[in-house]
């Protein structure tokens, strides 16, 4: 592993260097990082770096004094030059004092850098060449070894102090603070890269994370997925919960600030603690997820406090309930479209602080909406919807495209079936015909029918039968068959047994007491 030193005094172009790429995945180590020309003095002869970029302005003692005094002192590392182009003579006159080489700021790019750092003499990084650091082994085992732990627990039969050894994590076995962090909007950020998009925000997110965090040392960062983010936390040295609840509240600001001023990134961040160490920290961070769920009800804001009162809906209950006033809504003759009964839904959520499964809420919606629709696509990308004001736009929308005007004198679904049966009910009309024809489904509109109707569908097709069964006998002289024919039954002994049941009289009898 090679390792780097960083010095210049303005932090986002530190954060910037150390973000374009994949710096340890590539074989390099930055070991350290000044922000004036004492400090860097101090810290590269402490450190002795293989590879040294150094601010040619640097405040107190400036770059080429930086540069001389390292020197003198008998550093023969590798030291390059950071330059803009109005000061690209005193880039020369750093190479009269031994630097090796200066390059332009605005020319540090991923690409860029790897060729540039790949085409550094190798005489000065040869003794490295058959150095066998496993650092990289180390950082995946952590990181893979810290995620399982937030999803699976801890297993108390690991001695954890000598895994903290062996893997260098810096945070110890007591109360573990957690801090999970989701990036808003995280593809749109992606796409403002044209190349490496994922890796530049990545390790510029880790980099602004641990510029954060690195002044309370006992810290762990976690990429859980795309988008989030785990922060650890220990105080193993401080005594007062008070103290570090400031730790705590100054870290949440003090991410929040970073990532919006160097990144312009807005996150969402849901705070944890898990008193018992290790022991049980999967049920801590399972909740710690669950609360930063809820920001797709609560989309203006930002921080989620572990000592916030959240109750969990168990067995779905609020779930069960919304899928049966969606139902309830569309029976009755009121106003209840679906976007009204999902708002009412979400205020009564929010208002008790019930942590939903956003996930599982999608889907009722879904559901509901699909046996609206019937075979018909709904047409609606719910994945862009990144929260409840957006869904209930979306929602008003489709009521609108629906049409169903509840405030007629019947409901519009009834009216539209009374209407086809009307038209049909002498041919083999059936259910799946009449729900395909008004686009719903079948079940659907055999719940809607018999609650407004008080009667199911085949029995208001067997009556209308029957009716028209009762004036064919009346006026003509059909024999049964072809009166079972023209009514739509579909032989003379299904008809004869329909009409004893809806007349209590045989077809014989009804034409013997209408003569």
């Amino acid at each position: 592993m090679i390792n780097i030193f960083l010095a210049d005094d303005e932090n986002f172009v530190r954060i910037g260097i150390k973000s374009v790429f994949d710096w340890e995945e590539n074989g390099y180590s930055i070991i350290g990082e000044a922000g004036n020309g004492e400090e860097a003095i101090k810290k590269i002869l402490e450190l002795t770096p293989d590879i040294v970029f150094l601010d040619i302005t640097m405040p107190i003692v400036d770059g080429i004094t930086v540069l001389k005094k390292i020197r003198e002192k008998g550093y023969e590392g590798y030291v390059v030059m950071l330059t803009c182009h109005e000061n690209f003579e005193f880039a020369q006159k750093a190479l009269k004092y031994q630097a090796n080489d200066y390059i332009l700021k605005n020319n540090i790019l991923a690409d860029n850098l790897a060729e540039y750092l790949k085409s550094i003499d190798k005489k000065y990084l040869s003794k490295h060449k058959n150095k066998d650091d496993n650092l990289s082994n180390i950082k995946e085992f952590r990181t893979n070894f810290l995620a399982n732990i937030l999803r699976i627990g801890f297993d108390e039969k690991i001695d954890f102090e000598t895994i903290a050894h062996r893997y260098k994590l810096k945070i110890k076995n007591g109360d573990i603070y957690l801090i999970a962090v989701k990036i808003e909007n995280y593809e749109r950020i992606i796409a403002r890269y044209e190349k490496n998009g994922d890796n530049i925000f990545i390790n510029s997110i880790n980099n602004i994370f641990t510029n954060t965090l690195e002044k309370y040392n006992e810290f762990e960062i976690v990429k859980y997925s795309r988008d989030l983010f785990v922060v650890l936390l220990t105080f193993s040295k401080e005594k007062s919960q008070f103290n570090i609840n400031n730790y705590i509240q100054d870290i949440v600001n003090d991410l929040s600030y970073a990532t919006k001023t160097f990144l312009n990134v807005e996150i969402v961040m849901a705070l944890g603690c898990n008193y018992k160490g290790l022991e049980n920290i999967n049920v801590t961070y399972d909740k710690v997820q669950r609360i930063l769920d809820q920001t797709y009800f609560y989309p203006n804001k930002k921080i989620y406090y572990h000592n916030d009162k959240y109750e969990l809906d168990v067995n779905d209950k609020y779930l069960n309930e919304l899928k049966c006033d969606l139902i309830k809504g569309l029976e009755s003759n009121s106003n209840n479209k679906i976007s009204k009964t999902v708002k009412k839904f979400i205020g009564k959520i929010t208002k008790d602080n019930i942590l939903i499964n956003v996930d599982k809420f999608i889907y009722v919606i879904k559901n509901h909406m699909q046996e609206l629709c019937g075979t018909k696509k709904i047409d609606i990308d719910f994945d862009v919807i990144h929260n409840a004001d957006e869904l209930l736009k979306v929602l008003e929308e489709f009521d609108d495209r629906l049409n169903i005007d509840i405030r007629r004198p019947k409901n519009y679904l009834i009216v539209q079936t009374l209407k086809i049966i009307d038209e049909n009910y002498t041919t083999n009309v059936s259910l799946d015909d009449i729900a395909g024809s008004i686009g719903v489904t079948p079940s659907y509109i055999s719940r809607i029918f018999s609650k407004y109707m008080n009667k199911t569908i085949s029995n208001y097709i067997n009556e209308k039968r029957i009716e028209y069964a009762k004036n064919l006998i009346k006026t003509t002289n059909l024999k049964h068959y072809q009166v079972a024919e023209k009514c739509g039954f579909n032989s003379a002994i299904h008809y004869i047994n329909m009409f004893k049941k809806y007349c209590d009289i045989t077809p014989n009898e009804y034409r013997n007491s209408s003569t």
